[in-house]
């Protein structure tokens, strides 16, 4: 067997063990499978809130309550009180002649201005709060006065009330004690009444009775002082169709024989003679200027002392045929509610006396005389 050389030899045995291990860092290196490292995913952590701690319940805010607006007064009736309120002396209005004593508090007065002719006069403070409220709403509140042609002026009540008692008397009290004062306020006729300030620039003179603002306008009638066709028609048909065809002139007209026998011979007129001397016929006319109302009126209706005949008749007509018995001096004819029928206001004693088919409506300032009439 031939033998290498020995520095090969020794070369081999070197080089052996190095190819042996490069052989298998080829091995392992082909065979390795390579692991990706892992990737990592960065979480932001979400924390969720914590509740809030909790509140002690505080009870909410009650609203605010809102205002009631001033409520409107209510509407005046075309007949109540405000619809045609009697002028009294001094600057007055009568409010209603239909009076609860109970309305008036505090003591009575000695009230001259008041007073006319020979009757006297006492008043009683009536607070606002004891009248019925048709009468409350009319203190402070703007009125028109009228007369007997038309509106005379603008004015407003007053804001207080009182009872006043009028009565026919030829002792003024101005001495009396307050206990005669209040006997002798109780014994008299009442009613309620308020002061008349007329709007500045005003005059009142000449005014006859008084209407609230808050109702509209009346229908007026004006009395003919110069005759026309129309208007003599109207007092014929008024004269011979209505008049003469009544109860009151046949009742009249039966009574006067008895009249004129208790007379000596020749003194006592006929009846037509009786007529003609105490006649009224007066044609009240509307804003058109037709006739709408006749005022008639027969006998001596002031008759005094028993010497006269006391068969008398004054009554107002209309064109309706309305009939409605009045005073023999009417100084205004109007329609206060709107009923087609008309208020008449006529002297009475010495007040005024309105009259009307409504009751509502009816109403007297006059003091009943309890004299003589000599």
């Amino acid at each position: 067997m031939r033998r290498l050389p020995t520095s090969l030899a020794y070369s081999a045995a070197l080089v052996a063990p190095l190819a042996y291990a490069l052989g298998l860092t080829a091995y392992y290196t082909a065979a390795r499978v390579t692991i990706a490292p892992p990737q990592c995913t960065t979480y932001t952590p979400v924390v969720a809130p914590l509740p809030e701690p909790a509140r002690p319940a505080c009870p909410e805010p009650a609203p605010e309550p809102t205002p009631e607006p001033p409520s409107a007064p209510p509407p005046l009736p075309s007949t109540g009180p405000g619809a045609a309120m009697l002028l009294l002396p001094g600057q007055h209005v009568q409010l209603t002649d239909t009076v609860d004593p109970a309305w008036g508090e505090g003591s009575h007065r000695f009230a001259p201005e008041h007073a006319a002719f020979i009757n006297t006069a006492i008043t009683q403070p009536a607070p606002r709060d004891k009248l019925p409220d048709p009468l409350r709403v009319l203190l402070g509140a703007p009125v028109v006065v009228y007369g007997s042609d038309g509106p005379v002026c603008t004015a407003t009540l007053g804001e207080q009330a009182e009872l006043l008692s009028r009565r026919d008397a030829y002792e003024a009290p101005e001495g009396f004690t307050p206990e005669e004062l209040e006997a002798e306020f109780s014994s008299a006729m009442l009613s309620l009444s308020t002061s008349l300030i007329p709007d500045a620039g005003e005059s009142c003179a000449g005014g006859l009775w008084a209407r609230s603002t808050a109702l509209s306008p009346p229908r007026l009638l004006t009395r003919v002082t110069e005759f026309s066709p129309a208007a003599d028609e109207a007092l014929r048909i008024a004269k011979m169709a209505t008049w003469t065809q009544s109860s009151a002139y046949k009742t009249m007209k039966a009574d006067y024989p008895d009249y004129v026998a208790e007379l000596p011979d020749g003194e006592a007129p006929t009846w037509r003679k009786f007529l003609s001397r105490h006649h009224v016929h007066h044609v009240w006319k509307d804003d058109l200027g037709n006739a709408a109302a006749t005022h008639i009126s027969y006998g001596d209706l002031y008759a005094g002392c028993g010497d006269g005949f006391w068969g008398a008749y004054s009554g107002v007509w209309t064109t309706a045929q309305q009939e409605l018995l009045v005073g023999p001096d009417v100084v205004a004819m109007f329609d206060a509610d709107a009923d087609g029928l008309f208020e008449v206001i006529a002297i009475a004693d010495s007040g005024h006396e309105l009259a009307s088919a409504s009751a509502a409506l009816s109403r007297t300032s006059a003091v009943p005389f309890e004299g003589c009439s000599c």
